[in-house]
């Protein structure tokens, strides 16, 4: 029997995988070429959303992609150049479907602002509770491509908060400067969506529902015409003073030995390159340290980028830690540690991409512990806010105000983002009263 167009031959492994779909049918038929095309594109995006649910994009090959999609080699090469490019066409499908459920979201809730962004908010809740691989692929593993990846969540990310912008503007939801706290209202839910597909048993639809609304749907401006003049003039002045005058970049520490240097050395280059791409050797000419120094202190190139990713979190950890143990809960004490964390990844911009991005990208162990550290630094900032979300929450958006800002090339611009900061990770827990209080008493 005669194979119909593009697929894939039956019993071509029996050890692999059956197909996910059903086949177009075989031999002659009169299907419309650009329907078949069409057809296998959509199998082809199952597929890989299926296959990176299972193994991550790092394991996933072509082969295991058109095995379950059910197409031959052939036909995917004739949709996409190779793997990368069939994943970000997957993401950029997956994205979109998301941002149209929001838009009509949006669109169809009669009322106040507060309303459309409710609605879209529970549409986004029962999306990723009813499809979390593809929510998974959508929030969770772009940043497994490095650069690639990031450039595209970024313009996703961007898409999002033009729709945000466009919904709450005028309202308490998103005080001024609106493109700071539309940043900062998506990475918290980024924060939150992406904890809550790393669970071991996602939680059901409502919780997450209650989540998102605990973060985005609390009013960030006071009912008092008095104190918003204040809050907000306090936070456009100091988005003006970031356009004027920037973080110098950290002074070098202390002599150092090799360890400390081909550390350093590692953040640099991976700043340049790709990090899968990357060798012993590269990382050791940049340092300046002999080859066989490097591997008397680490196996190979991921076991240093991890040590060199771990180095820039302890850095982190120790601010927000230090901040904690003075500052008892307290919400002022939040407001300095949200500020001491942005001027430090301003001045440090290698440990913000380290951190942000580069931990995603550089091999399993990296990417285990850079989900250690989200935790950690969440549970830090999250004392006394009272709610199990807040530290994914501010932790998704102090990564995502970092990742935008090191994307547009202003990362010493980042400590502006500290009013919308604090603004949205007190006020779900104080109240937008006492929570402009606290930012102004710090001014």
């Amino acid at each position: 029997m005669e194979t119909g167009p593009g697929e894939a031959p039956a019993g071509e492994r029996p050890d692999a995988p059956g197909p996910l779909y059903k086949r177009l049918p075989r031999g002659p038929h009169r299907l419309d070429p650009r329907a078949v095309a069409r057809h296998q594109r959509v199998r082809i995006h199952g597929a890989m959303v299926r296959a990176v649910a299972a193994e991550g994009y790092e394991a996933v090959t072509v082969r295991k992609v058109i095995v379950l999609a059910g197409v031959s080699r052939r036909s995917f090469y004739e949709q996409f150049a190779g793997k990368q490019e069939c994943f970000l066409a997957t993401f950029d499908e997956i994205a979109k479907q998301h941002l149209t459920m929001a838009r009509r979201a949006c669109a169809a809730a009669p009322g106040a602002p507060s309303g459309r962004l409710e609605a879209a908010l529970r549409a986004c809740a029962g999306s990723v509770a009813g499809e979390p691989e593809s929510a998974a692929l959508l929030a969770l593993h772009p940043l497994t491509l490095g650069a690639p990846g990031a450039l595209r969540l970024r313009a996703v990310a961007a898409a999002f908060e033009r729709l945000l912008r466009a919904t709450l503007a005028g309202s308490p939801l998103l005080p001024a400067p609106a493109a700071l706290s539309t940043a900062t209202m998506f990475g918290g839910i980024h924060g939150i969506v992406a904890a809550h597909l790393r669970a071991p048993e996602p939680p059901p639809s409502r919780r997450l529902e209650d989540d998102l609304a605990w973060w985005a749907l609390c009013p960030k401006l006071p009912a008092r015409a008095a104190q918003v003049r204040r809050v907000s003039s306090l936070l456009l002045a100091g988005a003006r003073r970031a356009t004027q005058t920037t973080v110098a970049p950290a002074s070098r520490r202390g002599p150092r030995g090799d360890r400390e240097r081909l550390l350093a050395g590692a953040l640099r280059v991976a700043a340049r390159e790709r990090a899968t791409v990357l060798s012993a050797a590269q990382i050791a000419d940049e340092a300046r340290v002999p080859v066989a120094a490097f591997f008397e202190l680490f196996d190979d190139r991921e076991a240093c980028l991890r040590a060199a990713i771990a180095d820039a979190g302890e850095r982190v950890l120790a601010i927000a830690g230090g901040a904690a143990e003075s500052g008892a809960g307290q919400p002022a004490a939040l407001r300095d540690t949200l500020a001491a964390l942005l001027c430090h990844l301003a001045s440090h911009p290698l440990d913000a991409r380290a951190l942000t991005m580069l931990a995603p990208a550089s091999g399993p162990s990296c990417r285990s512990y850079g989900a250690r550290l989200e935790a950690e630094l969440g549970e830090l900032l999250a004392t006394g806010l009272g709610a199990a979300a807040a530290g994914p929450a501010v932790v998704g958006a102090l990564w995502h105000l970092a990742r935008c800002h090191l994307a547009d090339r202003r990362v010493r611009r980042l400590p502006a983002a500290a009013g919308p900061l604090t603004l949205f990770a007190l006020a779900p827990a104080l109240g937008a009263e006492r929570a402009a209080a606290v930012l102004l008493d710090g001014a």
